[in-house]
């Protein structure tokens, strides 16, 4: 459940053709690493960001706002919600005592992305938590030959075509698939306790772990969900101390804009990554002044 050390692989499809690079630590590239203090991300495919030329990734451009005075470090792995994240925080990121932690959530995906029971078939093995009574079980998964045989067609370069023929197919056979007229329930309200629980706790544990390394934990969330789940989510947040700011205006922002987000994926362009790093910026100066 990590990228490949020291890595430069082309990332394709039909709105975009891309190359990308990973460091020592199988890191998304930073170009500046002369600061003095240090700032961690960590979030999914929106940071992670496959698809945007690594000099205008939300941590290189956040840099260059910053004229270099803090090395930020781009933790962001797609496919990923809170548990996986927080197992990322203390396997994969070597700063002992970051400035800041900077948490990017799209809050439905990574609500659902809790509940092993939501992972699609086709996705990467993922780390996830069991609770029983108040004690949680960390299930780690283990190295299949599925497994295997993606890493080395990731390789070979030929893991993104093959997958994006599966998706096709998939999209194939749902839409000749039949369907009623019963109102759906939303996908976050599916069991809802037993995610809310495994939020709860992945949160709990990913604040404890970024006060541990003394570093301030940002919270920085978008959601197009009704209100009152999002108000659930903020009243769980605030039970546990975690300051946030809702970025739903900003990013719905980039959706109304042209040449903001990839058409064929609704992944954010490089367009949509400048603004973040300012919304990031701004509020690390703010924060800065104090």
């Amino acid at each position: 459940m990590w990228h490949r050390k020291n890595y430069r692989g082309f990332y394709k499809k039909s709105c975009y053709e891309k190359y990308y690079e990973t460091d020592s630590l199988g890191r998304i590239k930073t170009l500046y690493t002369g600061g003095d203090k240090d700032i961690v991300l960590i979030g999914d495919s929106q940071l992670e960001a496959l698809m945007v030329d690594n000099k205008n990734i939300v941590h290189n451009e956040l840099s260059k706002l910053f004229n270099d005075s803090f090395n930020v470090y781009n933790y962001g792995l797609s496919g990923t919600g809170p548990v996986q994240q927080l197992f990322i925080l203390k396997d994969k990121v070597v700063e002992k005592s970051p400035s800041y932690v900077i948490h990017l959530m799209n809050l439905e995906n990574d609500f659902n992305d809790t509940d092993p029971a939501s992972f699609a078939s086709s996705s990467r093995p993922k780390v996830f938590i069991r609770l029983n009574k108040g004690e949680m079980e960390v299930v780690r998964p283990k190295n299949s030959s599925k497994e295997v045989l993606r890493e080395y067609l990731a390789y070979l370069q030929v893991y993104p075509t093959l997958k994006k023929a599966l998706y096709k197919l998939k999209s194939i056979f749902k839409s000749t698939s039949s369907t009623d007229d019963k109102v759906q329930l939303k996908s976050y309200y599916v069991n809802y306790e037993t995610k809310l629980s495994y939020f709860r706790k992945s949160m709990e544990l990913l604040k404890n772990d970024v006060n541990a390394r003394g570093a301030k934990y940002k919270l920085l969330f978008w959601s197009g969900a009704e209100t009152k789940f999002q108000d659930d989510l903020k009243t769980l947040l605030g039970d546990l101390g975690i300051e946030y700011t809702n970025i739903s205006d900003l990013v719905t922002g980039f959706k109304n804009k042209e040449g903001y987000v990839y058409k064929c994926d609704s992944h954010w362009t490089e367009n949509g990554h400048k603004d973040l790093a300012k919304e990031i910026y701004s509020l690390i100066v703010n924060e800065e002044r104090k």
